[in-house]
C-alpha cells in the first residue's frame, strides 16, 4: 500500500528548473513548516524570522514537514524525519544549456563580465562548482570532494540518483511538477520562474530575490556546446543516461 504521508526531497541542481518548483510550492504551502527549503533563501528566512534550524526542531515538529527543496539537500536527509517514506526527485539540465543559464543569470545580477568567453575561461570552465556531476557526487558522499576524479565522481553521482523515486531532464519538468502535485495533493498551476528573456520577475514570496527578472545576454549556439562537452564530458555521459531512463536500471 502507497504511504498516504511520504516525505518529498527535491536535490536542487542550479540552473535546471529547481526556482519553478520552490516558488510553486511556496505558493502552496506553508514556508519552513510543511515546505522547508535547504539554500541561501531558506537561511535568509529563519534568520529573519528567528527560527530554529530544521535539524535542531523536535521531532514532532521535523514530522511536520511535507517536502525539503535545495541545493543543500543532501542524500540522508531523510533521516531527520524518521518512519516516513523519502521520495527524491530532480531535475537535470543539458550542460551547454545549463552554461549559457549560469551566465545570463550572473550577468544580469553583475557578477559576469559582458563577454562570454572570457567569462567562460576565467570562471566557469576552472570552477569545480560548475559540474552537475561533482554536484550529485558531493550530494551522496555529504562532503566536498577535493580530490576525487572525474570518473570516481560520475559513478558517485550513478549511485546516488539510482536511490531516487523520480529524476528527469528539464526537458520532462512538467511531468515531474504533475508527480509532486499530485503526491501533495496541491493545484497543478506552475508558472515557469528565471527563464532568460522570457520569464516575467521572479514571484516568489519572502525570497531575497524577489522581483528579480533575468535577462538574455547570450545565445546557445554550436561552438559553445562544443566547447561545454569537450571541458564537461561527464555531465555530457549523465545527462544521456538520466535522458535514456538508465538511472531507473542496474549497470
Amino acid at each position: 500500500m502507497a504511504d498516504q504521508n511520504p516525505l518529498l526531497i527535491f536535490m536542487h541542481l542550479p540552473k535546471s528548473g529547481g526556482t519553478t518548483v520552490s516558488a510553486h510550492l511556496a505558493r502552496h504551502l506553508t514556508m519552513d513548516e510543511d515546505f522547508i527549503e535547504f539554500s541561501n533563501w531558506g537561511e535568509v528566512y529563519r534568520q529573519k524570522n528567528c527560527r530554529t534550524p530544521f535539524a535542531r526542531r523536535a521531532l514532532a515538529e521535523r514530522q511536520n514537514a511535507r517536502v525539503l527543496v535545495g541545493h543543500n539537500v543532501n542524500y540522508g536527509i531523510h533521516l531527520l524525519c524518521p518512519g516516513r517514506e523519502p521520495r527524491y526527485l530532480t531535475s537535470v539540465r543539458e550542460p551547454a544549456e545549463r552554461c549559457v543559464s549560469a551566465f545570463n543569470f550572473q550577468h544580469s545580477r553583475g557578477h559576469a563580465p559582458a563577454c562570454f568567453e572570457e567569462w567562460y575561461d576565467t570562471q566557469y570552465r576552472i570552477n569545480p562548482r560548475s559540474s552537475a556531476v561533482r554536484f550529485f557526487a558531493e550530494r551522496w558522499s555529504r562532503s566536498e570532494l577535493e580530490d576525487a576524479g572525474d570518473r570516481q565522481m560520475f559513478d558517485m553521482a550513478k549511485t546516488l540518483l539510482r536511490q531516487f523515486w523520480m529524476v528527469t531532464t528539464t526537458r520532462q519538468l512538467n511531468e515531474l511538477l504533475s508527480e509532486i502535485c499530485q503526491s501533495l495533493d496541491i493545484s497543478m498551476d506552475w508558472q515557469n520562474q528565471r527563464v532568460a528573456g522570457v520569464s516575467g520577475p521572479l514571484n516568489l514570496p519572502n525570497h531575497p530575490s524577489q522581483g528579480e527578472r533575468i535577462r538574455r545576454h547570450q545565445t546557445l549556439d554550436d561552438q559553445i556546446r562544443q566547447r561545454v562537452y569537450a571541458d564537461f564530458p561527464y555531465d555530457l555521459d549523465l545527462y544521456q543516461w538520466i535522458e535514456e531512463g538508465q538511472w531507473k536500471v542496474e549497470d
